[in-house]
């Protein structure tokens, strides 16, 4: 069974396009603060859309919704795909006692496969929050997306 398993697994992951996390939709999870589920939408062949629906651990201990539009940058290319460094501008909201809005600026580094619809990112995120007090704050996470054609 565990063969079969890894047998369509690769052929589905090898029937997709070269790159193809460098565009199209994808969804996953990230790890850190917040954790939760994140997706991003390409709309050109260096912008994108991420989001995120999470659940914060930190001081305001609630849901969290956050986007942001993102900008990639060339990078590194390793023997498995490419390395491209992003900056972004987004917000925040958290569901907290008191509702907390924050502008957020992501910074990261995206792992996107050559022959796989997935890409691996990490990424620092510092904040300003706004409402309900101005405060500075720092985010940062771990995440895989899988990438649909």
């Amino acid at each position: 069974m565990k063969t079969i398993i890894i047998n369509v697994l690769l052929f589905v992951a090898l029937n997709f396009s070269i790159n193809a996390q460098s565009s199209g939709f994808g969804i996953g999870l990230v790890f850190g603060e917040p954790t939760g589920i994140s997706a991003k939408l390409w709309n050109g062949n260096t912008t994108a859309f991420q989001g995120a629906i999470a659940w914060s651990f930190g001081k305001n201990d609630a849901l969290r919704l956050q986007a942001d539009y993102l900008w990639h940058f060339p990078g590194l290319e390793i023997a498995v795909g490419k390395l491209p460094y992003y900056l972004g501008i987004g917000t925040s909201v958290t569901l907290a006692d008191e509702l907390v809005l924050t502008a957020r600026i992501p910074i990261g580094v995206d792992n996107q496969f050559f022959n796989l619809p997935l890409d691996i990112f990490v990424e620092v995120v510092p904040g300003l929050n706004l409402i309900p007090d101005v405060d500075l704050n720092i985010d940062a996470g771990l995440g895989v997306r899988y990438f649909l054609k």
